[in-house]
């Protein structure tokens, strides 16, 4: 049964990168804009922004002004406690002085 969930799980996760393969919105959006910052609340490393930002990177290199910058949750393993997971996750200030970076 776990196996299982967990195959369905990965069948999710594939049917996303595929679905955003095909997305052209974002690779629109950069060459109107020239900027791209990726905020989710996964860890920065290996997480789902990354694999945005490398799609990006190959679809629209020649658009974009600045490099794509992500903000994302620190590289270390999750608190369980609620409080904590405020600290934890980025918020809205991180997200304000990564869009300042790229002005």
């Amino acid at each position: 049964m776990i196996s299982k969930s967990g195959e369905e799980k990965g069948r999710e996760d594939k049917a996303i990168v595929e679905e955003f393969k095909g997305n052209e919105t974002l690779v629109k959006s950069v060459q109107k804009t020239g900027k791209v910052v990726i905020v989710h609340q996964a860890v920065r490393f290996m997480g789902f922004g990354a694999e945005v930002a490398a799609q990006l990177q190959e679809k629209a290199f020649d658009y974009l002004d600045n490099p794509v910058l992500r903000v994302a949750a620190p590289d270390v393993p999750p608190p369980a406690a609620p409080v904590l997971e405020k600290a934890f996750l980025p918020g809205q200030q991180e997200i304000i002085e990564a869009v300042k970076k790229l002005t």
